[in-house]
């Protein structure tokens, strides 16, 4: 009997295929399937969820670190006041170290979970919203997955000429689809040329080529 995978790491339900990541009070659930990715993200700070399909989300992702700037703060005036108090213990000769160390102890407290709180993300932009992609061990896997099954999508849906569209639309769908990352160049350039009035019979298709 095949044990349940554990909830860090991707399983398929069906045909979705699904990541979940934790780290510093945060949780994103990923789950991807022929049509889009429906999202959730879950803080301290509240929860956000939605589908985007495909067509919605851009290929190109951007980097960003959300810091919690507070505790850090707070640890490095902690400390400063420790040292601070130190310095008087010394000077006035009276004054107990408790008081110091533990400033000292509650500064690498807060400058602890400061760290530990902090979360680099990949983000990709949608028209729903933002796809938060935390920066674990399985960032890279998650962000491979999201384009192969986009990819595959665009490719599916896309790919052939639609015969009952105009030749200008059609060529705008395929700029569309090499923007998004779905055809290569040398695919662009046959699917243009296919639909110019001068390039014979738009019935034939041009062979389909592999993005690996």
């Amino acid at each position: 009997m095949r044990s349940k995978p554990r909830q860090s790491e991707p399983f398929f339900i069906g045909d979705v295929l699904r990541f979940t990541q934790k780290r510093g009070g945060r949780r994103t659930r990923i789950s991807i399937d022929n049509g889009g990715v429906d999202y959730e993200f879950k803080s301290l700070g509240g929860d956000s969820s939605f589908r985007a399909s495909h067509e919605q989300i851009d290929p190109d992702s951007s980097h960003v670190v959300e810091k919690e700037g507070r505790l850090i703060i707070t640890g490095i005036l902690l400390a400063a006041t420790s040292l601070a108090s130190l310095a008087l213990t010394f000077v006035d000769g009276g004054l107990t170290l408790v008081f110091p160390v533990v400033l000292m102890l509650l500064a690498a407290v807060n400058v602890s979970l400061g760290l530990y709180m902090s979360v680099s993300y990949s983000v990709l932009r949608t028209d729903k919203g933002r796809i938060l992609i935390i920066e674990d061990a399985q960032h890279d896997s998650i962000l491979k997955a999201l384009h192969t099954q986009r990819v595959t999508a665009l490719r599916t849906k896309y790919l052939q000429i639609d015969h009952d569209n105009a030749p200008r639309a059609e060529v705008a769908k395929y700029n569309w689809l090499r923007k998004a990352g779905a055809i290569t160049d040398l695919e662009l350039t046959q699917f243009v040329a296919l639909l110019q009035p001068t390039s014979g019979s738009n019935r034939i298709q041009p062979p389909t080529l592999s993005l690996n």
